[in-house]
């Protein structure tokens, strides 16, 4: 059995069993190629670009439009008997919408019967709008009742008010104190 050949450190590299005279001998037969090639581009005359001039499409335009009278859409066939189904079907759809804004807006109050067909329930949101119509406007006419605190607050004010001026000077000269005491008091706080 052969032995397990051991892992080069050059992983990756592939050996193609040549000398190192006969690589450097392919480098340079390349070099002269590239070369030649160059020196076949430069003698050969230069092309001059060739532009081609096209007229400007718009998105809308193809660009071969055919030239000529403009095309018209045609105009459908008139068929009575699709004209008399699409009239039926309008005035069936204006119909219920009609009966729908009735309902909604609960001028006509389905019975139980009838609600049965419905699969929104037009009798309960009738009930429910007029319900809430009528506490909204019970809370608008309704008078406010005023807490303590409010009560309290328009007294004091009240009182205050009814106070003859000789009263306010009295409070005001209790409150301001002397000028002695304004000025121990400043010198204090600095």
């Amino acid at each position: 059995m052969e032995a397990p050949e051991k892992k080069s450190r050059n992983f990756g590299k592939v050996s193609l069993g040549a000398s190192v005279s006969s690589l450097i001998d392919l480098k340079a037969e390349l070099l002269r190629k590239r070369e030649a090639l160059k020196a076949e581009k430069l003698k050969q005359p230069a092309q001059k670009e060739v532009y081609v001039k096209q007229k400007l499409s718009f998105a809308n335009q193809p660009l071969h439009a055919e030239k000529g009278p403009p095309k018209t859409t045609p105009v459908p066939e008139q068929f009575p008997e699709e004209d008399a189904d699409l009239q039926k079907s309008r005035a069936a759809l204006e119909r219920k919408a009609k009966l729908y804004d009735k309902l909604s807006s609960g001028q006509v109050i389905p019975d139980d019967e009838e609600n049965e067909h419905y699969m929104v329930n037009f009798q309960r949101k009738a009930v429910d709008t007029i319900i809430e119509e009528r506490q909204n406007k019970e809370l608008r006419d309704a008078p406010t009742v005023p807490t303590r605190e409010q009560v309290a607050r328009q007294k004091e004010e009240d009182e205050d008010r009814n106070l003859p001026r000789a009263e306010y000077e009295k409070i005001d000269e209790g409150l301001a104190g002397t000028e002695d005491e304004w000025s121990v008091s400043s010198l204090s706080c600095s």
